[in-house]
């Protein structure tokens, strides 16, 4: 019994120290709910979906704990369900299908860039500005809450750009709050 407590208290303490070493470092870093050294548009990478497959049921609870946050995780479709690409929906007539996707591409890339992307709590998508600038060229203007590097829970807009660049292949042109 003496053991397991001993042992508990081990944990307890590097949960806690990891935590108070997040807070020293997010406030060392600044108190934005996004890192700006992380949206540089010359550093940017297209944004491009990542879907690792998940384990059987009996590792997927450790395997999530273990896993980066932001990495997806997502069973293999079948043969007879066939869901479509997000970028298929753009070659769809349908304009607003369009922008869902697009709205869809920023959102993930604003997730890469936040200080806790777990407290993210969107606005409705339907209600974010959206401008076509030519040229395969789009901005979405999208709103939400989430903590910042403090813990406060603060709302904020973004500018969020990008480019296709290629079939399925969008590049992040500038990402900034707002």
């Amino acid at each position: 019994m003496e053991f397991a407590v001993k042992i508990s208290k081990i944990v307890i303490f590097v949960v806690l120290g990891g935590y108070a070493l997040a807070g020293i470092i997010g406030f060392t870093q600044g108190t934005g709910i996004f890192d700006p050294e992380r949206s540089s548009a010359s550093d940017s990478e297209p944004a491009r979906e990542r879907v690792t497959r998940c384990p059987g049921d009996a590792g997927s609870f450790l395997y999530k704990m273990l896993t980066p946050i932001g990495d997806d995780c997502v069973t293999p479709v079948t043969a007879d369900r066939q869901d479509p690409s997000p970028d298929a929906a753009l070659e769809a007539a349908d304009p607003e299908t369009a922008r869902a996707v697009l709205r869809y591409r920023c959102r993930q890339i604003i997730l890469r860039v936040l200080n806790d992307p777990g407290s993210a709590e969107w606005d409705d998508a339907r209600n974010w500005r959206f401008t076509d600038d030519g040229d395969g060229v789009y901005t979405i203007y999208p709103t939400l809450r989430a903590k910042n590097a403090l813990g406060a829970i603060v709302r904020t807009g973004f500018r969020c750009q990008v480019q296709e660049v290629a079939p399925e292949e969008w590049e992040l042109l500038a990402l900034e709050e707002i």
